[in-house]
């Protein structure tokens, strides 16, 4: 095995992982939220890092034409006993008003979430 081999193949392995997470995550987003999206979600797309605990949402919502774009740079998972929560630490839109009402929404918050859920992110 070369060299570039060795330090390639662990981020392959990382990539395809969360590849597949985030793969997932999408599923739960369409299923759960499908009600705001147009075409019950067909257009929502997640990429997720979950080393660096970020994640890029792109879709189109109900009655828009266009994705919107949210980039959750920061999170943390926060157990509780037997609950877990996602917390929002950094978040923004390519949308003003948007990125607006994330800051004031959900910056700082907690969001509780399902296990298999947690356990992607």
């Amino acid at each position: 095995m070369s060299k570039n081999e060795r330090i390639i193949a662990p981020n392959t392995k990382v990539f395809m992982f969360d590849s597949f997470k985030a793969r997932g995550f999408e599923n739960y987003l369409k299923s759960e939220f499908a009600r705001f999206f147009e075409n019950g979600g067909e257009s929502v797309k997640v990429d997720l890092d979950t080393a660096q605990k970020s994640c890029s949402i792109s879709a189109v919502m109900a009655g828009e034409n266009s994705p919107i774009r949210v980039q959750l740079s920061k999170y943390e998972i926060v157990s509780e006993g037997e609950e877990r929560f996602l917390k929002v630490v950094e978040i923004s839109s390519d949308k003003k008003w948007i990125d607006t009402a994330l800051s004031e929404f959900l910056k700082g918050k907690k969001i509780k979430i399902p296990l298999f859920v947690a356990a992607a992110l």
